[in-house]
């Protein structure tokens, strides 16, 4: 039994009870009986949203992505469940709440990280490393912030204010080290490859970022605390002013850049820095920031924004349509196999040789080989078994399973 086929019987199960207590907590008004209703709701949603990340086949691997994507939704049923039975006080509610806010926009973070570290282009290592273990870590602090804070030790705010600060520390940061990649492992990589300049740029606005954070943390304390926290705002804006837009031009660094990119690049650039630079503005005025007074620089930096927000989604959509897809230069081991008959799939492993339907018994037979040489484009066709490496580049040969090569 797979592990999708268990999820889905955990749900129609929990609906169930929850269906069946439900009634009794109508016809008894027992406590208990409502409460206990509410857990097997509690799980039957969850389960309901773990479907789609669940393996579908009983032998699939687990990547990251997924189990974290499990293990969020598993620990949000877990201070969910935690609420309903809670009584006279609201500390699971306030963290279940923290952590489904701040737990999705985690996920969000990184789930482009994590995407693509199930490719085989490990250009990307640093930057996906900052975006992965950046949120993370975000998620982690803020989560025990907000522990701290529900027994008064000090503000529930101060949770949200650090979680956002790391959060976009590791974002900036992650997108400035993208200018530090590492040269592709792919005949036809996906990104550009680096520049001297980007790699330069890359190291400061990883430096910057991680000062933004510091700044940023600092006055989020002080703010809670009650003392003044201006010149920490400052700091951090300055920083900032420096990181973002580093880590625009070298994020769209990435791509081959056309004539549409190579305008929007700069352009992205210059909106991020000027929208940034207004806020620093306002923010070293002298009296502080005051809205009837300052109301140029509060539409001046709206309508950037603006502009700044409509130029990175265009730029980010371009980026999207170039993006080449990788050819990865390691011989295929398995691969997802989908049935011509019921299209369900299954995984296919290439030493075996051939594969079988687990739905409606359908049996394939499939041999890889390669006729060109996906490192060198080396011919490689005619060549005897026994050569199983590039005559070329001396990469391993794709070569059939002998279980999949019919006998004569």
């Amino acid at each position: 039994m797979n592990a999708r086929t268990i999820v889905l019987r955990i749900l129609l199960t929990t609906l169930l009870l929850a269906a069946a207590l439900g009634v009794v907590s109508v016809f008894s008004a027992s406590s208990f009986a409502g409460r206990a209703a509410g857990s097997a709701i509690v799980l039957a949603i969850a389960a309901g949203l773990s479907l789609q990340w669940t393996p579908k086949d009983s032998g699939s691997r687990i990547d990251m992505l997924r189990g974290c994507t499990l293990g969020f939704l598993a620990i949000a049923a877990l201070l969910a469940i935690g609420a309903v039975w809670e009584t006279g006080t609201d500390r699971t509610a306030q963290l279940m709440l923290f952590w489904i806010v701040n737990g999705v926009a985690a996920i969000a973070l990184a789930t482009p990280a994590l995407q693509q570290r199930r490719n085989t282009d490990r250009s990307l290592e640093l930057a996906e490393r900052i975006s992965i273990y950046g949120s993370m870590f975000a998620l982690a602090v803020g989560f025990l912030t907000a522990l701290v804070a529900t027994y008064g030790v000090t503000k529930v705010e101060l949770a949200y204010l650090w979680s956002v600060a790391l959060s976009c520390g590791s974002a900036a940061a992650a997108a400035a080290a993208t200018g530090v990649r590492r040269s592709a492992t792919a005949r036809r990589p996906q990104f550009a490859p680096p520049k001297p300049r980007e790699r330069r740029l890359g190291v400061a606005g990883i430096g910057a970022s991680l000062l933004a954070l510091v700044g940023f943390m600092l006055a989020a304390s002080a703010s809670i605390r009650g003392d003044s926290s201006e010149q920490f705002v400052r700091f951090g804006l300055v920083c900032t002013m420096v990181a973002a837009p580093i880590g625009v031009w070298n994020f769209f660094g990435l791509v081959r850049a056309g004539l549409e990119l190579s305008i929007l690049r700069p352009l992205s650039v210059v909106l991020v820095a000027v929208f940034i630079g207004l806020l620093t503005v306002m923010a070293f005025r002298e009296n502080g920031f005051d809205p009837a007074r300052d109301q140029m620089f509060s539409r001046l930096a709206l309508a950037c924004g603006i502009l700044m927000f409509t130029s990175l989604l265009t730029a980010a959509i371009m980026f999207r349509l170039r993006r080449a897809k990788p050819i990865a230069l390691e011989p295929i081991d398995a691969f997802v196999w989908k049935c011509p008959r019921c299209s369900a799939e299954s995984e296919f492993v290439v030493a075996t040789g051939s594969v079988s339907c687990a739905s409606c018994g359908l049996s394939a037979r499939v041999a890889l080989c390669d006729d060109r040489c996906p490192a060198c484009d080396y011919d490689l066709r005619g060549l005897p078994a026994e050569v199983t490496n590039c005559p070329e580049c001396g990469r391993a040969r794709q070569m059939p399973a002998m279980a999949a090569v019919p006998s004569v």
